[in-house]
C-alpha cells in the first residue's frame, strides 16, 4: 500500500512537469494536440524539422516506442494504433518525442533532446 501511495505522488508531479515544457524548436505540431480531449484518435502525429542525415526522431506512447510501427514522410512521423502495440483506450495517455542521434558503433542511438505531451481519450 506504501508503494502505491508513493506511485501516485510522483505520476502527479510528473504531470504537472509535463504540461509546464514548451514544444522545442525542433517539433513544430503534434497531433493530438498537448491538454485535448477527444474520441478515439486514429493516429499520433509529430510534424518535425529534423532533416540532418545523423538525426532521427522517435515516438513512444505511455512509455512504450512505436517508433517501429510509424510511418515517415520527409517532416513527419504518423503512428497508427491499430497496427501497433499500443491503443489509444479511454484516458489520459502520453507521448514523448525524442530527437535521438544515428549509431556510430551500428547499434546504440543517444537522445539528444526529447519533449513529452499528454492528451486524454473519451
Amino acid at each position: 500500500m506504501i508503494i502505491f501511495s508513493l506511485l501516485v505522488v510522483g505520476c502527479g508531479n510528473d504531470s504537472a512537469d509535463i504540461s509546464d515544457q514548451p514544444m522545442p524548436d525542433w517539433v513544430e505540431e503534434v497531433d493530438p494536440p498537448p491538454g485535448s480531449v477527444s474520441f478515439v484518435p486514429d493516429h499520433v502525429i509529430v510534424h518535425h524539422n529534423v532533416t540532418g542525415p545523423d538525426e532521427e526522431v522517435r515516438l513512444l506512447i505511455d512509455g512504450v516506442d512505436v517508433t517501429t510501427y510509424a510511418t515517415f514522410d520527409a517532416a513527419k512521423l504518423s503512428y497508427e494504433p491499430e497496427f501497433g502495440p499500443i491503443e489509444l483506450t479511454p484516458g489520459v495517455h502520453t507521448a514523448t518525442v525524442q530527437l535521438t542521434s544515428l549509431p556510430v558503433d551500428g547499434v546504440d542511438y543517444a537522445v539528444v533532446d526529447s519533449w513529452t505531451w499528454e492528451f486524454t481519450v473519451d
